[in-house]
């Protein structure tokens, strides 16, 4: 099965034996980021400037100038890009997400390296008392539709150092176009925004 999506393997451990890789991933040119030097971001950064990711990272650095951007998927899940000064320099995603039964949207965030918060006291809560309260009929609440996005919704956020250096921003480009790829699969047309102020 083919999804059509750039791929770009990068090893970040001598654990990986290229052999034990499936062939079509083998067969691509692989960065080796292993010693995370200055070498190896310049491999890695000039691998990302052939992929699409151009539109990021030209948004990262107006947001890394002060703009906010949203990325709405669509009405229930949206991403917004900001700059945070509370604790020095940093672009900040924060993602409000509507999750299906399986969490899959979540999961692919964590593994990720996103901070998720899922609500689950609000879920827990919530469950408990309509079961309770009804005695078994609280299924029928998950009908509705304001009763599904209170308990299948989710709140992710990432944030990446906002240095001067422009070029710096295209790993954390990278990394927010992947979640982008993960949480909206087969999406195909996301609305870019400024925010309004």
């Amino acid at each position: 099965m083919q999804l059509k999506k750039p791929v770009l393997p990068v090893i970040l451990s001598d654990k990986v034996d290229i052999n034990d890789v499936p062939a079509a991933l083998a067969q691509i040119q692989c960065i080796d980021y292993q010693a995370q030097d200055k070498d190896a971001y310049k491999a890695l950064r000039r691998a990302l400037a052939d992929l699409p990711l151009e539109e990021c990272t030209k948004l990262m650095c107006r947001v890394a100038d002060g703009e906010r951007w949203v990325f709405e998927i669509n009405p229930q899940n949206r991403f917004t890009l900001a700059l945070d000064t509370s604790a020095g320099r940093s672009v900040t995603a924060t993602g409000e997400l509507r999750d299906g039964i399986s969490g899959a949207r979540a999961k692919e965030l964590k593994v990720l390296g996103w901070t998720v918060k899922e609500h689950g006291f609000v879920k827990g809560a919530a469950g408990a008392a309509a079961v309770y309260a009804t005695g078994g009929v609280a299924a029928l609440a998950l009908l509705s539709k304001t009763v599904r996005d209170l308990l299948m919704s989710f709140e992710a956020t990432r944030s990446w150092p906002a240095p001067r250096d422009k070029d710096a921003l295209a790993v954390a480009a990278a990394e927010f176009a992947l979640a982008l790829q993960r949480t909206a699969p087969d999406v195909k047309t996301i609305i870019v925004r400024k925010a309004q102020e």
